[in-house]
């Protein structure tokens, strides 16, 4: 039984402190992107202090110094808003860099489709055209002939180009997914998971502060003969101080 709770100690620590190391990167690398200094240090100790301060909390309740518990839960609630609203924000502009991406994606195969349907309706121009004049010999070809057969070449090198840009655009557009994850659950998750599986870590298979035991209820007699016995202590107590000072007045009256 002991090995195993080392086992489970010893899990929920690894655990927890890698995934506290997530937090405290992702912590750092937001101070980095902000450009202050002094973040770069503060940022990866609150997301460092925000999973040990619950360990704190068990202890100070344990102690019964509830006011400090209080106080412990309050640097508790700050650090983790920090480190979430940090995570998340980083994870929101992560998700915002894809989805842009695919927005563009999607809005290249409009553009696509459209310069396919252009370059087809200006083939089938073109194809006409050159129709009328494709009967014609070289000699009776002129300049206005040759022009028609040109268009009618180029329309369709058009059409080819259209057609594999349209294909390379369909094959990069990615539809956006019916089930999506919130921005705050991934950073929310590292979070509290890191936080619950320290806390574990360190209190798993630890025994409670024992309690003062209750004095068990005094019977009658008991308090009867209590009593007794403190008038016993008050009356000896005052015969002693009766005598001494009858001694201090003997002394007095033989001294004159």
């Amino acid at each position: 039984m002991r090995t195993t709770i080392i086992l489970a100690r010893v899990t929920c620590l690894t655990v927890g402190a890698a995934l506290a190391a997530v937090g405290m990167f992702a912590s750092y690398d937001a101070a980095i992107q902000s450009g202050s200094k002094y973040l770069m240090i503060a940022a990866p100790l609150i997301a460092l202090a925000a999973p040990l301060v619950m360990v704190f909390v068990e202890i100070a309740v344990e102690a019964r110094q509830h006011v400090k518990a209080l106080a412990l839960l309050t640097v508790f609630g700050l650090c983790a808003a920090t480190v979430f609203y940090t995570a998340a924000e980083r994870n929101h502009a992560g998700r915002a860099v894809g989805e842009a991406q695919r927005i563009a994606y999607r809005a290249a195969v409009t553009r696509a489709t459209a310069e396919l349907a252009d370059a087809k309706a200006a083939a089938k121009d073109a194809t006409a055209k050159a129709d009328k004049v494709r009967g014609l010999d070289a000699k009776a070809c002129r300049k206005t002939c040759l022009n028609a057969k040109a268009s009618e070449t180029a329309a369709a090198e058009r059409v080819a180009a259209a057609e594999k840009a349209m294909a390379v655009a369909e094959a990069t557009a990615v539809t956006e997914s019916d089930l999506k994850q919130p921005d705050w659950l991934l950073p929310a998750s590292v979070d509290i998971a890191n936080m619950v599986l320290i806390w574990v870590g360190f209190g798993l298979g630890r025994m409670p502060v024992p309690s003062k035991p209750e004095a068990p209820a005094l019977t009658k007699r008991q308090i009867a003969a209590r009593k007794g016995l403190e008038t016993k202590k008050q009356n000896k107590r005052q015969r002693e101080k009766a005598k001494q000072a009858r001694k201090a007045g003997f002394k007095v009256a033989a001294s004159r």
